[in-house]
């Protein structure tokens, strides 16, 4: 297996107290589940498939309370792999759960990685018979330091596919296996530990049938050994992913039903009694179509629940979080994402109060699809107190640009950047430790990647003053046409910016934020940009 650093670029959007971020490349890149660190930052993991390749790659992303990226990791071979399921290890370690091809045969095996919080591999396990399918969904840390994992497998199966359920030891090694299923297809998506030191699982059935698909809970004491087995739904598709414990000692399921609701398919909770039997069910919806991918407990014994919602963009999906009290009655609901498809498949409440989502976007995408993170506060909003702005660097010297109204130091401003910074004045370089704004600035980066830098506020215009000859500038806060040149006799046009991916210069017609440019004057002069 070949392991490489993934540098993700990254792109922010200047809304957030809390944030608002995608992370990809020239790829695919899909976030499929989160867990905050004990710092407050967050591990993020998923898949990267490239438009180029036929096979996917895992990826594990970790960020920081803000959203910056810490370290992100790519576990790359010539076949597929993928991440689904991250969980925090009881020795603060990172514990994570896919599937991965076997090189020698090209079936799937359930792929088990543990990681430190640097992203070092601590080892790595395969779990799957040769010349099968298997695949996990989940993985969870238990009591004793091992783990528990679901998903499904064809290695056992009567049909296409049986739940299956696997315990291991601290070290990954396989404590004991179980499956349940019938004559057609049955996939676990959700497993936890329960006060008994038991487990139960959740996923979806199309052997043991009240319709088209059905919700399907299994319960298993410490040994793997099947408690009760419950179905769930009616006439139509009815599916779960995700489950949560109830303080009472019982279950809450979270999916979505086409057999209930308003219509299409609506987001659909089952909450149950510690042994299975029905409480009390809930949809949540419109004529459009809703999808429940995760749900979590929340401080106040309600319930916070992740997904999306296609009532919202008018075009494709947008991600949707709705809060729920104990009893299911809605107490707020929020959605987030643009006019194409945003798509969330995993929540996590924070140790501030508020959530963090992940998933995908289309909406906000540089290329085709980018792993997409919101942050909000106890109240699902994203909240707006301070300016924020994506920076493009490549490996080697970019020509930047600071769009805030505040000077700022670039060590403080750019810590992993090569020092000295320089500017140019009077045809001269010289070496500076301060960022203006108006003025642009050579940086240089060991690394194509993109950083996300934020200021007080953006500057709503920049007075530069400029030399005889060529000049570096800045703009403000927003993009600017350089047709305003054209009211200054002295300005030479055109102006140009610095590719660093080509190591080129660039002819530009915008004046883009945190960019810088050449600008050719006939003599000194002042110049004015934006308002």
């Amino acid at each position: 297996m070949k392991r490489v650093l993934l540098i993700i670029s990254i792109m922010t959007f200047p809304l957030f107290g809390g944030f608002e971020r995608i992370y990809g490349g020239l790829a695919v890149d899909k976030a499929f589940d989160i867990v905050q660190m004990s710092d407050g930052g967050f591990v993020i993991c998923g898949s990267q498939d490239s438009t180029l390749a036929e096979f996917s790659d895992a990826i594990v992303l970790r960020v920081d309370a803000m959203g910056d990226t810490l370290w992100s990791e790519i576990i790359r071979t010539p076949l597929d792999e993928d991440f689904f399921s991250v969980d925090l290890t009881d020795d603060n370690n990172i514990i994570l759960a896919g599937h991965a091809n076997s090189p020698a045969t090209e079936d799937y095996d359930i792929y088990l990685v543990k990681m430190s919080p640097s992203g070092e591999l601590l080892w790595e396990k395969r779990i799957g018979i040769s010349n099968e399918d298997d695949w996990g969904t989940k993985v969870r840390a238990t009591s004793d330091g091992g783990y528990i994992l679901t998903g499904f497998t064809s290695s056992f199966s009567a049909g296409d596919w049986d739940i299956y359920v696997i315990r291991t030891d601290s070290e990954g090694d396989t404590v004991w296996t179980t499956y349940a299923g019938g004559d057609f297809d049955d996939v676990g998506y959700d497993v936890r530990q329960t006060t008994d030191g038991g487990f139960v699982v959740t996923g979806i059935t199309e052997s043991d049938l009240s319709g088209i698909r059905d919700i399907f809970m299994l319960k298993l004491d410490a040994m793997g050994d099947t408690v009760w087995t419950h179905t769930y739904g009616g006439t139509g598709h009815d599916e779960a992913y995700g489950l949560e414990l109830r303080d009472d000692g019982g279950y809450i399921l979270v999916g979505s039903t086409q057999s209930f609701g308003s219509g299409g398919f609506d987001i659909y909770v089952i909450s149950t009694d510690e042994f299975g039997d029905t409480l009390w069910t809930r949809t949540y919806g419109s004529s459009f179509m809703e999808w429940g991918s995760d749900i979590e407990r929340t401080d106040d014994g309600g319930f916070i629940i992740a997904g999306w919602s296609s009532a919202y963009s008018g075009v494709g999906q947008q991600a949707y979080m709705l809060k729920i009290d104990s009893e299911g009655y809605m107490e707020w609901e929020h959605h987030y994402g643009g006019t194409s498809n945003d798509i969330c498949n995993a929540v996590v409440p924070t140790s501030d109060g508020g959530f963090a989502l992940a998933g995908y976007s289309f909406s906000y995408s540089a290329v085709v699809g980018d792993a997409y993170i919101v942050k909000t506060d106890s109240l699902g909003n994203v909240l707006e107190d301070e300016a924020w702005c994506p920076v493009c660097i490549g490996a080697g010297w970019n020509l930047l640009s600071w769009p805030f109204v505040e000077n700022a130091l670039f060590s403080e401003i750019y810590p992993h950047a090569i020092p000295p910074f320089f500017y140019y004045e009077g045809a001269v370089y010289e070496e500076n430790d301060t960022i203006y704004p108006g003025k642009a600035f050579w940086m240089l980066s060991g690394c194509d990647t993109t950083v996300y830098r934020r200021g007080e506020e953006f500057s709503s215009s920049v007075d530069i003053e400029l030399s005889r000859g060529w000049n570096m500038i800045g703009g403000p806060g927003d993009t600017v046409d350089v047709g305003i040149f054209s009211d200054y006799d002295e300005i030479v046009l055109p102006i140009f910016g610095y590719n660093p991916m080509t190591r080129a210069y660039d002819e530009s017609d915008y004046l883009m934020p945190g960019r810088g440019y050449f600008i050719l004057s006939t003599e000194e002069s002042s110049i004015s940009i934006g308002d």
